[in-house]
């Protein structure tokens, strides 16, 4: 057995129960946190192509962890006569509810197994001729690679890895991993009775279920209901997975969470149904009744909105990175030039709109929008270069997957802003804006696993809200880059109430503070109506004609020398998105034979997104000034320093103020009983071009 080879880290304890069945965790007290190692000694390393690794055998059993369909393609395509395969843990689901129907999971994750499976006519064909079966891991975390191979002549190869079933793993390597192999007989028959142990605990995903066309009936549809309605009358039997590394680790591995609710909601009230014994969770069969009662009310429920829902656009990229699909469909990324034209000055017409009904320093407020619209059209992108800057070690903070648009005045204009660009993405009028009272912590981890690419906002959050999202935003890269989900869209915030967000937060999305409100003497529907008849007449062939541009520049500077020519970038580079992205717009603007107007301008991560970008402590800076022309008496100015003192009134302003002034131009801020105190550098003043003057005409003066 010494040829034998596994990793301790991915493994499981095995014991055996009073009836001699295999358990994947231990129940014996003796046990208790054993891990079952197998001992190796080293032989000999050698190279083999990937195809060489696995070809020459007539039968495969395989385990993954995760995988795609176009590698499991690939294996099968070696030749083997007979294949089984586990798909270990893609499947599992996220849970920030305490679930107390563990078989939520295992439905959930059998949907997702037809559903990727259903998607490739080889495989297919393989299943219909009983040549390949496949089982889903939906109640045991499986998180080992193994591939057992068998030839006719009694051959064998054990190959154990950290290889996933992925290109990037094994059909075209861009990533290390270990390959060991064993091809001893021991280590054969070691290795598959640890597979039919597996095996025995996977749920199947048999051909005609596969195959079968989805209906409104669930009991139909899933395979474990489906073979539960066979025999009503007996109860079912699942291990007990509550165990704590399980519950952590599937906090990571998130893919159909809306199935997962849904059952939970069909499970609702089946408690009694449900008992525990020796270990194992026993579901009576009283659950289907249960189902069946919460299914009628479901269809009630949902019978008044069914003819008017519809999926929430997904925009996607293809594999090499040149295509661009709008809802599964190729988007035509060569729009003429006169439809580029007609949308740019329909788009100049919408930000010209603003001089008509606004106060306050209208150029700043179409800067802000404009760098909005180039956060908003640049954000598909943000999730496959997060992807590629992992898998090179690189910095991912300049590509934010979080957006909060704040003004302390409900109308300067972030609702219509944001759905007026959503519009220019996608050419659909009128997305939806999502209510921060049903769009939680769950439905946001939802959309950034089921929406792809195109923003989702949710409007009108406040700083409870965003409290509760803090996890989320703090390990954004748990949800994109650890698990390589290249989709994951933009979450886009607006906000009248959270106008200083903690600084942890803000390190990790984008911070606009749009200036500028509707007077009160202003026709507030009149300018709703006018609002929307733009938005109406805007299309999406500028937004196509940037994103063939964008997909090049993307895929051939960025992701192509992230993954292949790494050596070559040097350690202080990152990529900076928002520059190329706006030089693309200016570029097409020109191109089109137009002017770029002042607020259409190149923009650079470090020096107007980034949590303390001259943008942000430029609009603190302009809010000290007017704080000094109108009550000077605040105001403390010594050689060094220029000390403010607010009020209890002013908190909110004097944190606001703290969270966007830089480390080098605020040296002390304390908050107490009677107000809040900020000490400012006044030599970084004066080199941002602020200055006191003396005597008693002092004044707070900037240079212009």
């Amino acid at each position: 057995m010494s040829d034998n080879i596994i990793d301790a880290k991915d493994s499981f304890s095995y014991s055996e129960d009073k009836n001699g069945q295999m358990s994947m965790f231990s129940s014996a007290a003796e046990n208790a946190g054993k891990l079952e190692c197998v001992r190796v000694e080293y032989k000999e390393n050698t190279q083999f192509l990937p195809k060489e690794l696995f070809s020459g055998y007539d039968s495969i059993c395989a385990i993954t962890f995760s995988y795609n369909t176009n590698t499991l393609e690939w294996i099968m395509k070696l030749g083997y006569k007979e294949a089984k395969v586990i798909l270990g843990a893609t499947f599992l689901v996220d849970k920030d509810y305490k679930n107390t129907n563990e078989l939520v999971d295992a439905m959930a994750a059998s949907d997702a197994g037809k559903k990727s499976i259903s998607g490739c006519s080889y495989l297919l064909d393989m299943m219909e001729k009983g040549l390949l079966s496949v089982r889903t891991s939906s109640t045991i975390l499986d998180h080992r690679k193994i591939y057992i191979l068998k030839a006719d002549d009694g051959r064998s190869r054990v190959i154990i890895t950290s290889a996933n079933l992925s290109k990037s793993a094994l059909v075209n390597p861009t990533q290390i991993e270990f390959y060991t192999y064993d091809e001893t007989a021991g280590g054969y028959e070691f290795w598959l009775s640890r597979f039919d142990s597996a095996w025995d605990l996977a749920e199947p995903l048999p051909y005609e279920s596969v195959m079968s066309n989805e209906t409104s009936d669930p009991i139909k549809d899933n395979v474990i209901l489906s073979n539960i309605s066979k025999e009503p009358d007996k109860a079912i039997i699942l291990k007990d997975t509550s165990t704590d590394d399980q519950i952590q680790v599937k906090r990571f591995v998130i893919e159909q969470s809306e199935q997962a609710q849904r059952y939970a909601r069909l499970l609702k009230g089946s408690g009694k149904d449900i008992s525990r014994k020796n270990g194992n969770i026993i579901y009576k069969p009283g659950i289907l009744k249960v189902i069946e009662k919460n299914l009628r009310q479901e269809k009630i429920k949902k019978s008044t909105i069914l003819e008017t829902s519809e999926s929430y656009p997904q925009l996607t990229f293809s594999q090499e990175g040149y295509q661009a699909l709008l809802n599964g469909k190729v988007l035509d990324t060569s729009p003429t030039d006169e439809e580029v034209r007609q949308n740019i000055e329909h788009i100049f017409e919408v930000f010209d709109r603003f001089n008509e009904f606004v106060t306050d320093s209208v150029p700043d407020l179409q800067y802000t929008y404009f760098m909005l619209l180039n956060a908003m059209f640049v954000s598909p992108f943000n999730a496959p270069v997060r992807c590629a800057s992992y898998m090179a070690e690189k910095s991912t903070s300049s590509l934010p997957l979080f957006l909060l648009i704040s003004s302390e005045s409900g109308n300067s204009g972030k609702t219509f802003m944001i759905k007026t660009i959503l519009k220019m993405m996608t050419g659909i009028n009128n997305l939806p804006a999502f209510s921060s009272v049903d769009f939680r912590k769950a439905e946001i981890i939802n959309a950034q696993q089921s929406c792809k690419g195109i923003p989702v906002f949710v409007d009108e959050i406040d700083n409870r809200y965003l409290t509760s999202l803090s996890s989320v935003i703090k390990n954004s890269d748990r949800i994109c880059e650890v698990v390589q989900n290249n989709t994951v869209p933009m979450i886009i915030f607006a906000s009248n109430d959270v106008i200083s967000p903690d600084e942890k937060l803000r390190k990790r999305m984008i911070f606009l503070r749009p200036d500028g409100v509707v007077p009160s003497t202003a026709d507030q529907s009149m300018w709703d109506s006018v609002g929307m008849a733009e938005r109406r007449n805007l299309g999406n062939a500028f937004y196509r004609r940037y994103l063939e541009l964008m997909m090049h520049t993307v895929e051939d500077d960025f992701i192509d020398r992230l993954m292949y020519h790494n050596e070559d970038v040097p350690d202080d580079w990152y990529p900076d998105l928002m520059q190329v992205s706006s030089d693309c717009i200016i570029k097409i603007i020109n191109d089109a034979g137009l002017q770029c107007p002042d607020y259409v301008r190149q923009l650079k991560w470090n020096e107007d997104y980034s949590t303390h970008a001259k943008g942000t402590y430029d609009k603190a800076l302009k809010e000290i000034e007017t704080l000094y022309q109108n009550n000077s008496k605040i105001f403390t100015v010594t050689k060094d320093t220029v000390r403010i003192t607010l009020g209890n009134d002013a908190r909110k302003q004097a944190k606001s103020l703290k969270s966007m002034l830089p480390a080098e131009i605020l040296k002390h801020y304390s908050q107490g009983r009677d107000g809040t105190e900020l000490v400012l550098d006044r030599n970084a003043l004066k080199g941002q071009g602020y200055d006191f003057g003396k005597g008693l005409l002092s004044f707070f003066r900037r240079k212009r």
